[in-house]
């Protein structure tokens, strides 16, 4: 039966978490061997991005070394939690009497196309703004805008057209 050791390293982003597990790694291997099975996804990836890991800063960092035998595993496996559900039953009471209207405005196509075509084409005067593009590339994304421009109004002439109905 293969025995597996976990080893976790904890701490806050830019730590040096990535270094820590990286010499971990290496004094593993020069201790058991090339050979030893050591597997770690995370260090993998931080590799693959060819930058060097941060080292943490050794005067301000606490390194926390523990052991936890199966014991404690096996503790969790009993551990039962309890929670007082009664504000949430008293929220969804609440929320059960809008749901009808809520729901009708969720799901009303037209609604959702107008709110989508106007969010693309906030996104698209962002990225023209904040682009180095040419003339010609500037053109071409001025085209895109018309088009989105015009999608827009047909959109907004089948709303009034839908509103006009139901008066």
């Amino acid at each position: 039966m293969t025995q597996v050791i976990e080893i976790v390293v904890i701490g806050p982003v830019g730590s040096g978490k990535s270094h820590v597990l990286d010499l971990l790694a290496k004094a593993l291997r020069r201790e058991y061997g090339v050979h030893a099975q050591i597997t770690s996804h995370e260090l993998s990836r931080e590799r693959n991005l060819g930058n060097e890991p941060t080292k943490p800063c050794v005067a301000d960092t606490i390194f926390n070394l523990r052991e936890q035998g199966d014991a404690a595993t096996r503790a969790l496996d009993k551990m039962t939690v309890s929670i007082d559900t009664s504000e949430v039953n008293s929220a969804l009471s609440k929320i059960e009497a809008i749901q009808g209207e809520a729901m009708a405005f969720t799901f009303d196509r037209l609604e959702s196309a107008i709110a989508s075509t106007i969010s693309l084409m906030n996104d698209h005067a962002v990225f023209l703004g904040e682009s180095n593009l040419s003339d010609v590339q500037r053109a071409g994304m001025r085209f895109l805008g018309e088009k989105l421009n015009s999608h827009l109004n047909h959109l907004l002439a089948a709303q009034l057209k839908r509103v006009s109905l139901d008066e």
